[in-house]
């Protein structure tokens, strides 16, 4: 997909820049997005071998010039330097499934993810920070982003795990929209205690259902990207029970 093209290239634009800031490799005035960008852009697409890339409509050209205005743009903002000495970028987790206030206790499961970025707030409190492209602003308000999706509510959690009181129940997305003119939305969402506690019980009722089997394949458009494909690809063409089972099981053991 070109969409995945565009939001792993502007991942990897903002992500460089920033921490060339945020080292002191590079002075503002010394940043250059263009060359950053060149350079990503060329290493994505090496990266897809022999796979094609299916641009849609508008093409590859259209969707590289919205690519590098959003990296231009993003890293023009006139706080760019003071957001980047405020995150720690790629912050990796992995965690039990336990927490006693929240009443979830699946220590067998760990819970493993890397945050685009750890932002620090003014009062000090640190909260999850993660960058989006999408063609549209539609999925990207409160209710979506708490009950309808599983990361931002087990970003905030693991956030909490890691450092406690210094936690803020706060998740920013910086949405680069993919529009005729591309810009960026910043978006706070406030992740409580329930609907923290909801995403936990969700991975919880789907590890139980794996463990007793009950997962299915379901092949869509979306199976080239899945990461368990091959495991789902070795079950094909035995009975049906028997590729529940093989299914389930090839799932259990990449998830352990």
């Amino acid at each position: 997909s070109g969409a995945l093209v565009v939001g792993s290239v502007v991942d990897t634009v903002l992500k460089a820049g920033l921490h060339q800031l945020r080292s002191g490799d590079a002075r503002l005035e010394e940043l250059d997005p263009g060359r950053l960008f060149e350079g990503a852009w060329d290493a994505e697409l090496a990266s897809t071998g022999d796979v094609p890339v299916t641009w849609g409509a508008k093409g590859a050209d259209a969707a590289r010039k919205t690519a590098l205005a959003l990296v231009t743009q993003y890293l023009s903002r006139e706080d760019i330097l003071d957001l980047a000495r405020r995150l720690d970028l790629d912050v990796r987790f992995e965690l039990p499934l336990v927490d006693d206030d929240l009443d979830v206790h699946v220590p067998q499961v760990r819970l493993v993810g890397i945050l685009d970025a750890m932002e620090e707030l003014p009062d000090g409190r640190r909260h999850p920070l993660d960058w989006k492209t999408s063609a549209s602003r539609s999925g990207y308000d409160d209710e979506t982003l708490q009950f309808r999706t599983l990361q931002g509510p087990l970003y905030v959690w693991a956030t909490a795990r890691t450092l406690g009181e210094g936690a803020s129940t706060r998740m920013t997305y910086h949405v680069g929209i993919k529009t005729a003119k591309p810009t960026w939305r910043e978006i706070d969402v406030d992740m409580p205690h329930d609907v923290q506690q909801r995403a936990l019980r969700t991975v919880d009722a789907i590890f139980h259902a794996m463990m007793a089997g009950h997962v299915y394949a379901q092949p869509s458009f979306l199976c080239g990207s899945c990461s368990h494909r091959e495991a789902c690809k070795a079950a094909t063409g035995v009975g049906m029970r028997m590729q529940i089972d093989a299914f389930a099981k090839a799932i259990v053991r990449t998830c352990a």
